[in-house]
């Protein structure tokens, strides 16, 4: 019942990307029809937040592909509570840094 929970593994073992509060930057390629994905760039986008970044400042080399082709990236915003609302489509990879 445990089969597939965290194990430590570092990120690429199984594909599924690791999200680490105390040290967020680097690069990221995310499943946007995946939760857990979804939910890790909604941590990226507060993390810039927290460090008092602009989008430009924290997102570098942004590709999105939405049903295969390259498609223009809009950054997600912040909805009247505070989530920030992104795609639930599509593939983004992405370098996340929070040095200025």
């Amino acid at each position: 019942e445990t089969e597939g929970c965290y194990l430590g593994a570092a990120d690429g073992d199984d594909g599924v990307p690791i999200f680490t509060y105390t040290n967020p930057g680097g690069k990221y390629s995310l499943q946007l029809w995946r939760p857990y994905h979804r939910a890790m760039l909604r941590m990226l986008y507060k993390q810039m937040v927290r460090f008092d970044l602009k989008t430009d400042e924290a997102f570098d080399q942004i590709h999105y592909k939405l049903k295969g082709r390259p498609t223009p990236w809009t950054h997600a915003t912040p909805d009247s509570i505070g989530v920030f609302q992104v795609p639930q489509d599509g593939e983004v990879s992405l370098v996340f840094q929070v040095e200025r």
